[in-house]
């Protein structure tokens, strides 16, 4: 379903509209953008989608690189050694994360990358296997709590944001649980719905359509506010732990070396298509918000973003195998 999904979007993504005057000085000859999961996942749909519609307005292909595993480290230092500036990082939150997780970063995201926009922000849902036996956060947690902690939740990486807001909420209360670790929400998600796994945090974006069909059942909601996609399901703070907020942005990055002009003009890119009222739309149906914030904005927000999470990654002691 997902992996269709994915190639739907891409579809969508030839429809799209010209701007003769952005491919003048750049691109020159096709352009990679590099995602640090496996096809199907939130971030993937979001960067076919992208990919699509930049393709559209500049006249040369944008072709999707799937390069998943290390938190995201992997594809994060394959676009950072690329040479030239055809080969963009589409990437999430745990490009800031993972390098606080390995004893040995490869990159230093402040000084090898530049923030060129955002693209979404996607709130969690909290869901379960229908055949776990709960119906509300409070039954959760205390099934974890009579388990002793025996019941296994799915994360699709080390220090994802999806595994950052479980450890966060198993500080808050007081309970312990199996997390078992995947490279990338689709297979994390598949095992949930086999029932390998019993829970899992996921994108709104890449679980709307297992929650549908009753293959999830959803708990809570990360947002601040009820998502519209999902208008039954409560907020965390609905359903009796408050300050539990989480979401996921999706953004482009480039390497540090890029030449200013080229982040110039893809940022001017990237603007335009989140103007397109197609993309917002099926984005919004999907539970990711579009929301842009370019260079400057976007670096003070992830810096904003970094001191947050960094001191539950340091206090939890989350360190990759």
């Amino acid at each position: 379903m997902k992996a269709a999904l994915s190639a739907l979007f891409l579809a969508w993504g030839t429809v799209g509209f010209a701007a003769p005057g952005l491919a003048e000085t750049w691109p020159t000859k096709a352009v990679t953008l590099v995602v640090p999961a496996p096809p199907g996942g939130n971030i993937d749909i979001a960067a076919r989608l992208l990919g699509g519609k930049l393709q559209a307005i500049f006249g040369k292909p944008f072709v999707i690189e799937n390069k998943p595993g290390a938190g995201g480290m992997i594809a994060a230092e394959y676009a950072r050694t690329a040479t030239g500036d055809d080969k963009l990082l589409f990437t999430a939150n745990f490009l800031l994360f993972s390098p606080l997780i390995v004893n040995q970063p490869a990159y230093d995201w402040r000084k090898d990358f530049i923030p060129v926009s955002s693209l979404t922000f996607t709130p969690m849902v909290l869901e379960v296997h229908p055949g776990v036996a709960v119906k509300t956060v409070a039954e959760l947690i205390d099934l974890a709590r009579k388990t002793n902690g025996d019941i296994a939740m799915a994360a699709p990486g080390v220090g994802t944001s999806n595994h950052l807001i479980s450890e966060m909420l198993q500080r808050k209360t007081g309970t312990k649980w199996i997390t078992v670790q995947y490279r990338g929400n689709a297979p994390a998600t598949a095992d949930t719905v086999s029932g390998q796994t019993k829970f899992q945090f996921d994108q709104i974006s890449s679980s709307l359509a297992q929650i549908n069909s009753g293959a999830l059942r959803p708990l809570a909601v990360t947002a601040r506010t009820r998502v519209a996609s999902l208008p039954h399901v409560p907020t965390l703070e609905e359903a009796g732990f408050p300050g539990l907020e989480a979401e996921t942005f999706t953004g482009v990055f480039v390497a540090a070396r890029t030449p200013p002009e080229v982040v110039t003009v893809l940022a001017k890119a990237i603007k335009e298509v989140a103007h397109d009222n197609d993309i917002v739309r099926r984005l919004d149906d999907l539970g990711a918000r579009v929301e842009i914030m370019q260079t400057t904005a976007f670096q003070t927000y992830l810096d904003a973003l970094y001191e947050t999470w960094a001191p539950v990654i340091k206090e939890a002691g989350i360190q990759s195998n």
